[in-house]
């Protein structure tokens, strides 16, 4: 019987035996951070990032390469693939294409022609789309806590049953040798 309460003691006080992770509750779902694709490019003359927005539409902005100066009233034209646009200027070095042809997952090979007062150059980027992210996978170590925890239990409950078994065959065999 001894036995029996021992295992009962040691069973209620396993939920706050320190454990390595320490189960605080449900896991709080991973940080997704949600970066527009861009591409980059320059030479000797211009500097060029591309974002591609919701709407969707593509945004082209251009400064010098020297300066950092963002580049107004220039005329860029976008192509890639059957895709060919003149961006529109929207003010202090920032131009837009329409954004239809590129929001399919995959690289999108760019070719931007820059003429920008007697400055005129062709840069070239790889605007890369990712594939949407899949959905988050149910973490399973709750559910093999509960397992290990009803694992321990039916082997605890064998044991005290054995060690009871073996206690009352000592008091039968005592009780008969008398």
């Amino acid at each position: 019987m001894r036995t029996l309460s021992l295992f009962l003691l040691g069973w209620l006080a396993l939920p706050v035996w320190s454990h390595e992770g320490h189960d605080h509750g449900p896991a709080l779902p991973p940080v997704e951070i949600q970066a527009e694709p861009r591409a980059a490019a320059e030479s000797e003359e211009f500097e060029l990032v591309a974002v591609l927005e919701a709407g969707p539409r593509l945004l082209l902005y251009l400064d010098r390469h020297a300066s950092n100066e963002p580049v107004s009233g220039a005329q860029l034209e976008v192509e890639s693939g059957n895709f060919r646009a003149v961006a529109e200027d929207l003010g202090g070095g920032v131009y837009a294409v329409p954004g239809e042809s590129f929001v399919r997952p995959g690289t999108h090979s760019l070719t931007i022609s820059v003429q920008a007062g007697e400055a005129a150059d062709l840069l070239a980027a790889s605007l890369v789309v990712p594939s949407p992210a899949p959905a988050a996978q149910a973490n399973g170590s709750e559910q093999s806590g509960w397992i290990a925890g009803g694992a321990v239990l039916v082997a605890g409950l064998g044991l005290g049953g054995l060690a009871l078994a073996r206690a009352r065959r000592r008091r039968a065999t005592a009780g008969a040798g008398r």
